[in-house]
């Protein structure tokens, strides 16, 4: 149904055909695209190597690694960003085929924004960072007014929920969970990653308004990870009320994306103001030492 939503056709990308390219494929050239290529192949065989899985390490760590290095061969404009090895150890897991498990991930970095996330220096994510901060305001005041005098920003902890899907804390007690989340983000787009993360808040609210700054930080980097206690896959029915009972407009996601762009447009006119009175002022003085 994945394949069918996103209008993927497996047969049009050949894992296998790719693979042996990869293996048959020399990248000791000093041309810029080789080398970050050859750069990216190291970052993704130094976070498969952490990646954890219960038995069998070696060999679903060398599968994961193909996975990962023909995505980074078919798509070189998105690359790799660390966190994508969970997403492949999640669905290697859930679908228990080396292909399928390339298909599905391959057919999301081509039909859906994810790609656009992790190019031009995360400038998405920073418009997300934006609209989750503004939306905590609307929807848990209290909690947002407590994050903001701790200086707690939406930077700090929820980049892991959009790059790795919720599949960073992934245990087999949450695959049903898992893949209502992909099939959520498949039909909704990110505005699903951000209605997680204010189920997320909500549920925890009562225990993070007894925190401080360092609490708070910790909870919400570490500690969270290791509390989906309703991401279990017997909590599915309540997690999918939670979710449905979230609304948010997507007029309402619109108008604080507008606002994010003008405030950027706003603050980037003013930089270069300043830079410009900089510059000014450096020649004002130049021009007195020349005069002296």
């Amino acid at each position: 149904m994945w394949f069918y939503y996103l209008k993927y056709n497996i047969n049009e990308i050949k894992y296998k055909d790719i693979l042996n390219q990869i293996k048959e494929e020399k990248i000791d050239s000093d041309s810029p695209k080789k080398e970050k290529k050859r750069n990216l192949k190291d970052v993704i065989i130094l976070d498969v190597n952490r990646t954890y899985f219960s038995e069998d390490q070696n060999g679903k760590r060398e599968i994961i690694k193909n996975i990962l290095f023909c995505l980074l061969h078919k798509y070189p404009h998105i690359g790799y960003c660390q966190g994508m090895n969970f997403i492949c150890q999640f669905l290697l897991e859930a679908t228990k085929d080396e292909e399928k498990a390339f298909n599905i991930f391959s057919a999301i970095l081509k039909k859906t924004k994810y790609g656009e996330l992790i190019i031009d220096d995360f400038s998405l994510m920073k418009k997300y960072f934006y609209v989750f901060e503004r939306l905590i305001s609307l929807y848990l005041p209290e909690l947002s007014t407590l994050l903001k005098q701790n200086n707690v920003l939406p930077s700090y902890y929820i980049s892991p929920w959009f790059i790795t899907l919720f599949t960073h804390s992934f245990i087999e007690n949450q695959t049903k969970i898992l893949l209502l989340i992909f099939d959520l983000f498949i039909l909704d787009g990110w505005i699903c990653v951000i209605k997680i993360g204010l189920m997320l808040l909500k549920h925890y609210q009562r225990i993070l308004m007894e925190m401080n700054f360092e609490e708070l930080l910790n909870f919400l980097i570490n500690d969270l990870k290791e509390k989906y206690d309703f991401f279990n896959n017997n909590n599915y029915e309540k997690f999918l009320e939670m979710y449905q009972d979230i609304k948010i407009p997507k007029g309402l996601v619109s108008n604080i994306e507008n606002e994010y762009e003008l405030e950027k447009k706003i603050n980037l006119k003013q930089k270069q103001r300043e830079e410009l009175e900089k510059s000014k002022n450096e020649q004002v003085i130049n021009n007195q030492v020349i005069n002296i």
